[in-house]
Parts: C-alpha cells; sequence; structure tokens
C-alpha cells in the first residue's frame, strides 16, 4: 500500500493532470451567455432592472418602459406569466469579481474556472480519503473523476461555473460537518452550514447537500455492525446537526420563494408543477445518465438527437444491470459504495426537471467515480490481476480504464472542441452581421431566420459587447430552422406564415411559453416596435401571424436580415401586396439546437 506521502503526490499530480485536459479551453473567449453577463456588468446603467450580483436572473415577461423590453431581448410571442428566475448570487459575485480584475480579457475568467475545478477535484478527493476509502481506491476515483468529459462545459464555459461552485461547496460543506461530528468543533458546523448556504447561492441543486448529510450520518457514521436500517433511520432523525441543515433549507427555500424566484415555463419541468411529466423524464435521465457516466457514452446525443434516448436506454440498461451485479458482488457491505450510490443517484434527482445534457451531471459523477474507484480496487487492480493471472478480472478492471480514463481524456478535447465550434461560428456569425452601426439611434433590427437557436437566444448582447453598441435594438421572429413567407399589407403590416413544424415547436421557442396547450388564434402580443396578432395555428405551433409596424416597413431606422449563405445579411421588405420567400436556414454545424 503506497505511503500517504506518496498518496498526496500522486493526487496533486492527478489534479494537474485533470486541469491540464481543460487548458485550451483558456482561449475559448466570450460564449452565448458570457455575453449576455458582460453586457449586464458593462452597461449598468442601460439595464437598470437588472441586479448585477445576481446575473442568473433571466426575469420575466418585461413591461413597456422597461430596459429589457425596449431593446427586444424577448421575443414576440413570450407568455405573460414567463418566469425564469434564479438565485445565485455566488457564481454572480466570482464573475463580478473576475469583470474587476479582468475586465474584457477573458483568459482570466477562465483561469478562475480551472482553479475552482482543481479544488473541486482536491476536496472530492479529501472527501475519499476522510470518508473511509483506502488509499488506492481513493486514486483510482480521483483519476476517473479528473479524467471525466462531462466536465468540458462546466469547466470551458464561464456562464457554467455556476455548477463547478456548487459542488466545491457541497463538498466542502460535507467535510466540515465530518469535522464536527470527529471533533466535536461548533465553529466546524457553523461553517458546514455556511458553505452549504454558498452550494444553494451557487445554484439551486447546492441543496443536494442536505440530503447527503442525512446519507452521511446514516452510512459512514453508522453506530453498531448490526444496527437495522430502522433503528438507523432513527438515529439520524435524532441527530441536531441535520436538523440545523434543514432549518438552513427552509429559510433559503422560503426566501427563493418569497422573493418570487423559480421558473414558470415549459423548458422547465418541477416535481409539484407537473409530477407525471417530471417523473417520465427522471425515468429516462437516470439509465441515460449512469450509461454516459459509467461506460462514457455522451448523454448529449439525447439532447442533439432525441430518438437516440432509445437506444442508449436499449444498450445501456442490460449494461447498468450487469454492473449493478458485479458492484454488489464485489463491494457487499461496503458504506462508502452506497453512499457514492445515493450520491450519484441524489444528483440526478434536480437536473431531470430540464434538458437532459452532460454539463448537468457534474455532481453525479462525483458518486459514479467513487464506485469505479472502489470496484478496481476491489477487483485487485491492474497489476495485481495480472500478477495473479486472473484475466476475467483483469478484463473488467481495462475495460472501466479504457472507458473512464484513457478514452474519456481525448473526449474532453472533442466535446470542448465541438461547443467552441458551435460557439465559435454564432460569435463570428453575429459579429459579422450587415447592421449598420451608422443606422439612425436606436436602430430596430429584426432577424427573421436563423441558424439555431443559440444564436437568437444570445444574438443582442454578443452584438452589444463586441461592437461596444448598447443602444441597438434587435429582436427575432423564430428561434428554429423553417421555411417562412412574408406578405406585406399596406405600408406597415406584415403576415408570416411559418412551415412547417410550426413556431413553438422548436425547445427553446418553448422556453418563453407557459401554457401547454397551442395559443389561440387571435392572441395579441405586445412589442416595442410592433404588434403581433396570431392568426393561425395547427398541431405543430403557430403557422401564421400579422405583425403591425408602428413606422412604415421602409423607415431607414429598421432593418430586416435574414440568415443567407452562411451569413446575416439584410433583406428588403416585398412592395405592397407582394410576398417574400426565405428558404430554411442551414445551420453552420449540423448540431446546432
Amino acid at each position: 500500500m503506497p505511503s500517504r506521502r506518496h498518496t498526496v503526490r500522486l493526487a496533486v499530480l492527478l489534479i494537474l493532470a485533470g486541469m491540464a485536459l481543460h487548458a485550451h479551453s483558456v482561449g475559448w473567449g466570450f460564449l452565448y451567455d458570457d455575453f449576455m453577463h458582460q453586457a449586464l456588468l458593462r452597461y449598468r446603467d442601460r439595464f437598470p432592472e437588472v441586479c448585477s450580483w445576481n446575473l442568473y436572473d433571466y426575469g420575466v415577461r418585461p413591461e413597456p418602459g422597461d430596459s429589457l423590453y425596449q431593446a427586444g431581448l424577448y421575443p414576440w410571442w413570450t407568455a405573460g406569466d414567463f418566469r425564469v428566475r434564479f438565485l445565485r448570487p455566488v457564481a454572480s459575485l466570482s464573475i463580478m469579481l473576475d469583470h474587476a480584475l479582468y475586465r474584457s480579457w477573458s483568459p482570466g475568467y477562465h483561469l478562475t474556472n480551472l482553479l475552482v475545478f482543481g479544488a473541486f477535484l482536491a476536496l472530492a478527493f479529501r472527501m475519499f480519503r476522510t470518508f473511509g476509502v483506502s488509499h488506492r481506491a481513493a486514486l483510482w476515483a480521483l483519476a476517473f473523476l479528473a479524467c471525466e468529459d462531462v466536465f468540458a462545459l462546466p469547466v470551458g464555459w464561464i456562464a457554467n461555473r455556476n455548477a463547478l461552485l456548487a459542488g466545491t461547496f457541497s463538498l466542502a460543506s460535507l467535510l466540515a460537518v465530518r469535522r464536527y461530528r470527529f471533533c466535536g468543533c461548533r465553529g466546524a458546523l457553523v461553517l458546514a452550514i455556511g458553505l452549504f448556504m454558498l452550494a444553494c447561492g451557487s445554484k439551486e441543486s447546492g441543496l443536494m447537500t442536505l440530503p447527503l448529510v442525512g446519507f452521511y450520518l446514516l452510512l459512514i457514521e453508522r453506530g453498531k455492525n448490526d444496527e437495522s436500517l430502522l433503528q438507523g433511520c432513527v438515529r439520524v432523525l435524532r441527530c441536531g446537526t441535520l436538523w440545523l441543515f434543514t432549518a438552513a433549507a427552509v429559510l433559503y427555500l422560503a426566501a427563493y420563494s418569497v422573493a418570487g424566484y423559480g421558473t414558470t415555463s415549459r423548458l422547465y419541468t418541477t416535481l409539484w408543477g407537473e409530477p407525471i411529466v417530471y417523473l417520465k423524464r427522471l425515468v429516462v435521465l437516470v439509465p441515460v445518465a449512469l450509461t454516459g457516466l459509467f461506460f462514457g457514452v455522451p448523454a448529449d446525443m439525447v439532447f442533439t438527437r432525441p430518438q437516440a434516448a432509445l437506444l442508449i436506454l436499449g444498450l445501456g440498461v442490460p449494461a447498468l444491470a450487469l454492473l449493478l451485479l458485479l458492484l454488489r458482488r464485489v463491494l457487499r457491505g461496503s458504506r462508502p459504495a452506497w453512499f457514492a450510490a445515493v450520491w450519484a443517484l441524489l444528483a440526478l434527482v434536480p437536473v431531470a426537471g430540464v434538458t437532459t445534457g452532460d454539463r448537468l451531471l457534474v455532481n453525479a459523477c462525483v458518486g459514479t467515480s467513487l464506485l469505479l474507484g472502489l470496484l478496481v480496487d476491489g477487483l485487485g487492480g491492474i497489476r495485481a490481476s495480472l500478477g495473479n493471472r486472473r484475466y476475467g478480472r483483469l478484463a473488467i478492471v481495462m475495460f472501466f480504464v479504457l472507458t473512464g480514463i484513457v478514452f474519456s481524456a481525448p473526449m474532453v478535447r472533442l466535446r470542448g472542441g465541438l461547443f467552441m465550434k458551435l460557439a465559435g461560428h454564432d460569435r463570428a456569425a453575429i459579429a459579422n452581421a450587415e447592421i449598420d452601426p451608422a443606422s439612425p439611434d436606436p436602430g430596430a433590427v429584426f432577424v427573421l431566420s436563423v441558424p439555431g437557436a443559440f444564436f437568437a437566444l444570445t444574438l443582442l448582447p454578443t452584438w452589444t459587447v463586441i461592437h461596444d453598441d448598447p443602444s441597438r435594438t434587435i429582436s427575432y421572429l423564430q428561434m428554429g430552422r423553417r421555411p417562412m413567407e412574408l406578405q406585406r399589407e399596406g405600408e406597415s403590416t406584415l403576415i408570416v406564415s411559418y412551415g412547417e413544424p410550426g413556431l413553438l415547436s422548436n425547445r427553446y421557442e418553448m422556453l418563453f411559453c407557459t401554457a401547454p396547450e397551442p395559443l389561440a388564434p387571435g392572441t395579441v402580443f405586445e412589442t416595442v416596435e410592433y404588434e403581433a396578432t396570431v392568426i393561425d395555428v395547427g398541431p405543430t405551433g403557430i403557422l401564421s401571424v400579422r405583425l403591425d409596424f408602428k413606422r412604415s416597413l421602409d423607415d431607414k431606422a429598421y432593418t430586416f436580415m435574414a440568415w443567407r449563405e452562411g451569413r446575416l445579411r439584410r433583406v428588403s421588405m416585398p412592395a405592397d401586396g407582394a410576398t417574400l420567400e426565405l428558404e430554411a436556414a442551414v445551420p453552420a454545424v449540423s448540431y446546432a439546437p
């Protein structure tokens, strides 16, 4: 067995190696939501309604006169009761601090992400050792965790730092609980509660720390070996530590609710809002996520190709069943193994209500990595299996080492490269859009067709930051890629007909809707520059809408644009009674949402 000093050295090397896998992201620059954060920080006077200490609060449908209403950030079909408000002041303040230090120098923000990732790995390793895992098993678990490719976006994308921070503070809180339970230091308990609040303030999934504390008390601090499950539950429920965490969680949730935070959107499903839909998503998420974490199958395939879910489930469920039997045989009675399994499953509960994606599995991979580390150690590792000629065990160990470490490491670059390719194309296309900075101020830009939903969502803040043009109004008429026909009626009216599938069929168009049923014909929406009246609705969404503009369509302050030949180009409006047909936009990359 390696000495403690040797173990620490290997752990440091593994942590540095894990950080090195993501070093290439330092050159990514600002991407997507990063531009929204930069716009809010750089032009605070332009958006007075938004708190710079809470950059993840995307608010409600703005009212006339609000800065966000004037800017056209929200599409015309945004529901009146739309709400996407996240309370994440810790993550926001970390970006504010970066802005104070680095201003527009994006590599500095990326370096912060790398440092947070290093702290996350160090705390995870410390937890593995503190919770009774052997040196060898802890090192194997750290190796699996450091090379896990689900970190490609949370580490490389500045705005996704919230997931790393929540996981880091959650780990630190559990370690503080361990110290309090071991030495009785009340300061450690106060620290644990404070770290728990920081985890919740980084991302809502930080609430997962509460049940983890309960399962730590039940499994890791188990009393007598013959203690029954009922006796253990009674012991935990009598523990003051758990009730202090519960009180802190209740206070946090009460403040969260009273302040109006939460989501009202078709893109987000909650257990208390739509329990059946939520449970269906959870049933699909668990095997898909675990198949990805244990066997290296990207869960993002379900995000880009929803039909792939059936294939992953068909292959993954039997593989997971075999793995479960193997874990039971090798790790039977292991308290850390049970705790790791609970960790992995609990971490999936908060993310079941959103679109499946690997970047949401940051916390779950702590549990799966620990399980794999315990399994490899329990099988004897590579050297012992080879020396004892246990070739069956050697084959199993090599399989997980190959899929979890050897192949996973280059997948970090591949996943990051694919995301950077998509985001880089969108960033460049927005920067090179045929928008005339010399047009009348404030100029209104209407985008008729886009190459992807992410492009549309971040079009305005990206243009604003890149061109230092905070006065521009930019709005879009769709987020999906579908053909359109525009018929002009009079001086200032357009009849817009959408091809199949209709408007609101794209998942991000649904983001701004709240009602599950289609909009009724005659529904009216008001924007800063026009009034939209729904004319026709089909099974897939809105098929046509009437837009009554407040000025002539030929006004020089108006710019109409469409995605053509790989660029956002200006188009002229048809004459009165004439029509303009636009083909479906062709995305720069095939996997653009």
